[in-house]
C-alpha cells in the first residue's frame, strides 16, 4: 500500500490534472431574458469559461439563494450580458486561475461572493463559476461548504449595514424580519457586537420560535398580530430604539419602522442599487435621525469598486471565524439540488421559503471516511483489515469508483452505512434466513456491501445472491471486502439488468428482495414497471431505501445521467403507486421518511417495507 504521504502526493497530482483537462460544457439554469415569468431555462450545454487574468474557475460545491437571484432576473439592474447565470453565495474548489492571481492556486477551497454582473461566466447556478478574487477567501478546514455558501449575500448585507453605525452595551437595536437570510444574520451580529436590547419581528410561529429558542432573542415581534410601533414604544419605555436596520425591501415595512427610531436614531435601510431614497430621508429627518444605506450593488457597480476586496474579505474572514467559535450560526432550513433552483426560487418571490438560508448543494464528495468502531470492527473480522490499513484502503478503492462514476452513494461514503441493518424488517429477515432457509435477493447490489453485512450477521452465503448492470462496481466489491474467490466461486454476484427481459427471466426469485437506491433513479412510468418486475422477483417481502419527498414529483437530474427524470416519492405517493401496479396483492407495509440533518447532503429518504398479501 502507499505510505499515506505518497498517496496524498498522487491524490493531488490527479486533482490538478484533472483542473487541467476541464470539460468544456455543463449544466446550468441559465438566464435567457428579463422578465418575471420564465427568465430561466435549462441546458446541459453551457460553455466552461477560462478565467481571465485577474479571475479564478470554481467547482461549486454548495451555493445558497438570495432574493436578488430572481430579482435580478427581472430588472437585470447590473447590465449583465444574457444569456448568462444568476445566484451569487459559492464555496467550492479552485480549478483554474490566471496568470496575475497571486493569493490563491488550484485546489484551494474557497467561499465568498460572486459579481453582481454575471456576464461571461459568472454566476452560480452551474457546475463551474467565474469569480473574482476580491470577494474570495480560503475556507477553513473546520467549516463546511454548506455553512461557507451562505457568507455571501445575506451575510455582507448584515455587515455592510451594521458596520456603518455604533453598536455597544447601551444600544437598542430592531431588527424587522428576523427570520430572514439578512435579519437572521444581523441579529446574531447586534448580539456579538454587545447591544444592550435586541428586538426582531417575525409572523410565523415558526420564526418566533426559532428566534427565541435557537438565537436566544427575547423580544420577538409578531406583526402579523400586534402593532410594531406600539409594541416597540412599550419595550422602549416609550422612546422607541437607537437604531433600526430594515433589510425587508418592503415600502409597508419602511413606513412603520421609521416611526420606532428615537429622536436621533439611526434607520439603516437595504435597497437595491440605485433605487431613490428621498421620501425615506425625508421621514428620517424629521425624526432628527441619520439615514444609511446597506448595499451591495454600491460596491460592484457604483463608486465604491476601490472598497470591495477590503470589505469583502475582512468580513468574510470575520464570518468564518465567529462560526468556528460558535458565536454565528447559519440557519439552514433546506439543502435541496440543483434542478430544484427554480421551484425554490419561486417560493423565495413569494415569501414562503421559510426560516434562514437555502443552500442547493452540487458536488456529494466528502473527502475524508467516517470510520467508527463498528466499521473497524466490521472489516477487521469480515475482511482481515487492520484498523491502522483501513483508512488507506477504503480511499483507494472509492477514489477508483468515484473517478469512473461520481454517484452520491460513493461522494458522500454512504456505502459503509450498510443501510440494509436499519430496515424495519431486517431481523425478521435474519431470524428466517437462520431457521427457514429463507433467500434473499440485493437487486442493484453497487458494490455488494449490503450482501456483505447479511453474511457477516449469520446468513449463509448460498442464501444470497446480488445482482448489478455494471460489472466495475462488483469488481470494486470483491477489492474491497477481500472476497473476490470466495465470491466467484458461489457464484454470489451476477450482472442484472431489470429491462433486459433474456436475462432477467434467468433470475430465480427469492423470499425477499432489497432494493437500496435503485428504484428513485427512474422516472414514475419507469417506476412502475420496475415495481412489477421486482414483484416476480420476491415471494414474500421488498424492502430497502430510496430518496423521498413530503412533495411528491418528478425532478430532472442534473450531472450523473444528465436530461432523465426521477421520481421522489411521498409515502402516500409510494402506497398508491404499489397498490395500482400489482392490483393491490403487494402492500406498502412501512413508509417513512428519514431526514438526517447532520450528514452533508441532508436529502429525505424513504425507508420501505413492501409485503405481498398472504392468500
Amino acid at each position: 500500500m502507499f505510505s499515506r504521504c505518497l498517496f496524498h502526493h498522487c491524490k493531488r497530482y490527479m486533482s490538478i490534472l484533472r483542473a487541467e483537462n476541464l470539460p468544456t460544457k455543463q449544466t446550468a439554469l441559465q438566464w435567457i431574458r428579463i422578465n418575471d415569468k420564465d427568465p430561466f431555462q435549462w441546458t446541459t450545454s453551457a460553455p466552461i469559461i477560462q478565467p481571465n487574468d485577474q479571475q479564478v474557475l470554481i467547482e461549486n460545491h454548495a451555493v445558497s439563494l438570495n432574493p436578488i437571484d430572481h430579482k435580478m432576473a427581472t430588472t437585470n439592474f447590473s447590465n449583465t450580458k444574457l444569456p448568462s447565470v444568476t445566484g451569487y453565495d459559492v464555496s467550492g474548489r479552485i480549478v483554474a486561475i490566471g496568470k496575475n492571481v497571486k493569493d490563491l492556486q488550484v485546489n484551494d477551497e474557497v467561499f465568498g461572493m460572486l459579481n453582481l454582473n454575471s456576464s461571461d461566466g459568472g454566476g452560480a447556478f452551474q457546475q463551474y463559476s467565474i469569480a473574482e478574487t476580491d470577494t474570495l477567501v480560503k475556507k477553513p478546514t473546520t467549516i463546511n461548504h454548506i455553512d461557507a455558501s451562505t457568507l455571501g449575500v445575506a451575510f455582507l448585507s448584515a455587515i455592510d449595514g451594521l458596520r456603518q453605525v455604533n453598536i455597544d452595551s447601551s444600544k437598542s437595536v430592531f431588527i424587522p424580519g428576523g427570520s430572514g437570510g439578512v435579519g437572521h444574520f444581523s441579529v446574531q451580529i447586534a448580539q456579538i457586537r454587545g447591544a444592550k436590547q435586541v428586538i426582531t419581528s417575525a409572523s410565523k410561529d415558526e420564526g418566533i420560535r426559532i428566534l427565541k429558542e435557537e438565537y436566544h432573542i427575547k423580544d420577538v415581534i409578531n406583526h402579523s398580530t400586534e402593532n410594531i410601533i406600539d409594541r416597540i414604544m412599550e419595550l422602549t419605555n416609550g422612546e422607541g430604539v437607537d437604531i433600526v436596520y430594515d433589510s425587508t425591501y418592503l415600502p409597508s415595512s419602511f413606513d412603520k419602522t421609521i416611526q420606532t427610531i428615537k429622536q436621533g436614531g439611526s434607520w439603516i435601510v437595504l435597497r437595491r442599487f440605485g433605487q431613490d431614497t428621498t421620501k425615506d430621508s425625508q421621514r428620517v429627518a424629521e425624526r432628527k435621525g441619520k439615514l444609511y444605506l446597506a448595499d451591495l450593488g454600491r460596491y460592484w457597480l457604483g463608486n465604491e469598486r476601490i472598497q470591495l476586496k477590503s470589505f469583502a474579505q475582512n468580513s468574510l474572514l470575520q464570518g468564518a471565524k465567529w462560526i468556528e467559535e460558535g458565536k454565528l450560526k447559519p440557519f439552514i432550513n433546506r439543502i435541496i439540488q440543483l434542478e430544484e433552483v427554480p421551484d425554490t426560487l419561486e417560493l423565495i418571490k413569494q415569501g414562503k421559503s421559510g426560516f434562514g438560508k437555502i443552500v442547493v448543494k452540487l458536488l456529494f464528495y466528502i473527502e475524508e471516511p467516517s470510520i467508527t468502531d463498528s466499521i473497524k470492527k466490521f472489516f477487521l473480522n469480515y475482511a482481515s483489515i487492520s484498523p491502522d490499513d483501513l483508512r488507506q484502503h477504503l480511499l483507494t478503492i472509492r477514489e477508483r469508483a468515484w473517478q469512473k462514476h461520481p454517484y452520491p452513494c460513493l461522494g458522500t461514503w454512504s456505502f459503509l452505512d450498510f443501510s440494509i441493518q436499519k430496515n424495519p424488517i431486517y431481523q425478521e429477515i435474519l431470524e428466517k434466513c437462520k431457521t427457514q432457509d429463507a433467500t434473499i435477493i440485493d437487486f442493484g447490489c453497487c458494490l455488494g456491501q449490503d450482501v456483505r453485512k447479511l453474511i457477516y450477521d449469520g446468513v449463509s452465503i448460498d442464501q444470497i445472491r446480488g445482482y448489478d448492470i455494471d460489472s466495475f462496481f462488483l469488481e470494486q466489491g470483491y477489492e474491497l471486502f477481500c472476497d473476490k474467490e470466495q465470491m466467484k466461486e458461489k457464484k454470489v454476484f451476477q450482472i442484472g439488468d431489470i429491462f433486459d427481459d433474456e436475462s432477467f427471466e434467468k433470475i430465480s426469485p427469492a423470499d425477499y428482495v432489497h432494493v437500496g437506491s435503485f428504484i428513485h433513479l427512474f422516472d414514475a412510468q419507469t417506476q412502475r414497471n420496475v415495481c412489477q418486475r421486482l414483484s416476480r422477483l420476491s415471494k414474500c417481502a421488498i424492502i430497502g431505501r430510496q430518496v423521498g419527498s413530503l412533495i411528491p414529483g418528478e425532478h430532472s437530474r442534473i450531472g450523473v445521467c444528465n436530461g432523465t427524470k426521477m421520481m421522489r416519492h411521498s409515502p402516500e405517493s409510494f402506497q398508491q403507486m404499489w397498490n395500482e401496479v400489482t392490483n393491490g396483492i403487494w402492500q406498502v407495509e412501512y413508509a417513512n421518511l428519514e431526514t438526517r440533518p447532520n450528514t452533508i447532503d441532508n436529502i429525505q429518504r424513504l425507508i420501505f417495507v413492501v409485503r405481498k398479501k398472504s392468500n
